[in-house]
């Protein structure tokens, strides 16, 4: 019964993807694919610690904004239109 099962499984059509997909990956691929370097922009977007996400919540710190010149509070900027 469970030839015939896999019989019936292997006739019918598979998905139908973008891209093809690869055999399993072996001890070999695995080994040489994890290698690849990421970014420090890849590094910040992937990261979802809880550390990370406070830091990203709370925004530049003020040594950060200080260094990268981003200024707290602009000039005419304020809720209300002044007359």
């Amino acid at each position: 019964m469970f030839a015939e099962r896999a019989a019936k499984r292997e006739r019918r059509p598979k998905r139908a993807r973008a891209m093809p997909e690869d055999e399993a990956p072996t001890k070999a691929n695995q080994k040489a694919g994890k290698g690849g370097k990421k970014s420090v922009f890849d590094k910040e977007l992937t990261n979802t610690s809880s550390k990370a996400l406070k830091q990203y919540r709370a925004g530049p710190s003020f040594a950060d904004r200080k260094r990268l010149g981003v200024d707290r509070k602009r000039p005419g900027s304020s809720r209300f239109r002044r007359k």
